[in-house]
């Protein structure tokens, strides 16, 4: 199983929805257009020398971060959080979330909230397949594409289809370009 699928499946068996106060349904969905964001951003910035190396220092530090979505959530710091979505959005945090917030109709503080629990639980799994399968900052460029489904699988296809500016998010393309 993939990572992203594990990550799909965690959400399903989650209580985490009960913490931002949103349905499950809500929660999923708006999980599942941040997941796919956030593996992209990571597969962009491992593309680069600098970029691996970066990511492999942040995955050791992580190794023993729970893979648990409702564990983290119970001990989720939000300082480290979004440094950590600084790093793998940069700039564009605020647009991701703005998107977000406007496809699912999710509020933008839960929004927030909901990448501040997903980038941890995103980079606990990286972190943790990184040191089973002994991967080295060379490895990383690999490890994030094949996660981030483009290596054939299902998300590269929509991506091919949906993705028409080519800038590695569906998210703005689904809405018409309204955060260019």
């Amino acid at each position: 199983m993939d990572i992203l699928s594990m990550l799909i499946e965690q959400l399903g068996g989650s209580q985490a929805h009960k913490d931002l106060d949103v349905s499950p349904d809500m929660f999923k969905s708006a999980a599942g257009l941040a997941l796919p964001e956030i593996l992209a951003s990571l597969q962009r910035n491992a593309s680069t020398q600098e970029g691996a190396e970066s990511l492999s220092r942040a995955l050791d530090d992580h190794v023993d971060d729970p893979m648990s979505l409702d564990s983290l959530v119970k001990g989720l710091d939000r300082d480290d959080s979004s440094k950590m979505l600084d790093h793998i959005f940069g700039n564009r945090k605020s647009e991701v979330e703005s998107q977000i917030e406007q496809k699912t109709g999710l509020p933008r503080a839960k929004t927030s909230t909901l990448l501040l629990i997903l980038a941890p639980l995103v980079l606990s799994m990286l972190s943790k397949k990184k040191k089973a399968e002994n991967l080295q900052p060379a490895d990383l460029p690999d490890l994030t594409k094949e996660l981030s489904g483009k290596s054939g699988g299902l998300l590269d296809l929509a991506k091919q289809v949906l993705d028409k500016d080519k800038d590695g998010s569906i998210v703005d393309d689904l809405l018409g370009g309204l955060f260019k």
